[in-house]
């Protein structure tokens, strides 16, 4: 068994498990199964002082979520007159992730993305930062404002709405 001690917090490894203990408090140990640890590590890596890394929140991983969820998110992609809708990989507050051939778009390209879910709805010019084979990748310009986080309102709720709904289905 590996263990790491980072200050009073020791994280133990076992065959499907880590086991993470407070020192001080040894009797409420977190046991977690590894099949968690990539959202995990993602969640973690989306607070790495990177200066490399732009992305300022996390992703909601919206491909991996159930299908009742899932099916009520929807991202609407308006290029040159044409509205498609696609399916999102992964959603955060100044970015989403879209994987589907038929996108066709180029690096720093702007488009009009409409957002739905359940009641709430967003329209937001997206930036293509990123295109790898069947992955496109969007930045919202308009959710920093002087360097700082100020997403519009409608995204925002959007956005906690479908963060809310995914940790609740983490915890059940």
């Amino acid at each position: 068994m590996e263990e790491i001690r980072v200050k009073d917090i020791t994280i133990k490894s076992g065959d499907s498990s880590l086991t993470i203990v407070d020192d001080s408090r040894p009797e409420s140990s977190i046991v977690l199964d590894t099949s968690i640890l990539p959202e995990i590590i993602q969640f973690l890596n989306s607070h790495r002082p990177d200066p490399g890394e732009n992305r300022t929140g996390f992703r909601v991983p919206v491909a991996s979520l159930c299908e009742d969820t899932r099916s009520n998110f929807s991202a609407t992609i308006e290029v040159n007159g044409e509205s498609i809708d696609y399916s999102a990989f992964d959603f955060s507050i100044t970015g989403i992730l879209i994987e589907d051939s038929r996108l066709r778009l180029v690096v720093d390209q702007a488009v009009s993305m409409a957002l739905r879910y359940k009641e709430h709805a967003a329209t937001i010019e997206a930036l293509v930062v990123r295109c790898e084979k069947k992955r496109t990748c969007f930045h919202f310009p308009d959710t920093l404002r002087d360097g700082e986080l100020d997403p519009p309102d409608d995204l925002m709720r959007l956005y906690r709405a479908l963060e809310m709904d995914w940790l609740r289905e983490r915890v059940s």
